[in-house]
Formats: structure tokens, sequence, C-alpha cells
């Protein structure tokens, strides 16, 4: 008798909420039961794929963490005022 596993799908943001990967649906968020035999191959695959979480594979990913670091907070890279008044970075112009 094989075991099951359970595995979660971590959407990235502004991604669609639904992944199918091996013949198998995931829904953002949702746990989804995988036999440890008959998808011994899929859940290798789900362990190294950092947008889900299984055991013996990646944490769950931050979604704070991502969106970060594709929308870096301006107040980290000090420099002159925007033109709002904000105190942040301020590229030269081209």
């Amino acid at each position: 008798m094989s075991d099951k596993v359970q595995v979660t799908y971590h959407a990235p943001e502004g991604d669609n909420k639904v992944c199918e990967m091996g013949g198998k649906t995931f829904f953002d968020g949702k746990a989804t039961e995988l036999d440890s035999e008959a998808d011994a191959a899929l859940i290798e695959q789900i362990k190294a794929n950092k947008h889900f979480e299984a055991p013996g594979g990646h944490p769950a990913p931050d979604k704070h963490k991502e969106h970060k670091e594709h929308h870096p907070d301006p107040k980290d890279y000090p420099g002159e005022k925007d033109p709002d008044g904000k105190s942040g970075h301020n590229p030269k112009p081209r």
C-alpha cells in the first residue's frame, strides 16, 4: 500500500490560479493528495518547483517577499525626492 502525499500549489502574483502538471490539476492554495508510488516522478518535479509546497521540497513561498523582489520599495533606495515629494529612488531621465 502506498502513502499519500499532500502538495500545495502557490500561484505567482498575477499568474493563473490553476496549474496543470503531470496530468493533474492544482488550484492556488488548495492541498492536493498524490500517491507516493503512482505519482513518484511528479512528486519529484513538484519538490524542485518553487511554486509548490511538498514534504522534502521548497518551503511555502512568501508571496510578500516575491512581490518586494519585483516591486522594491522606493524608500529602500535613498536619493533625491521624487516629483511627488516622497523620498526615494529617482533615476535620471534619459
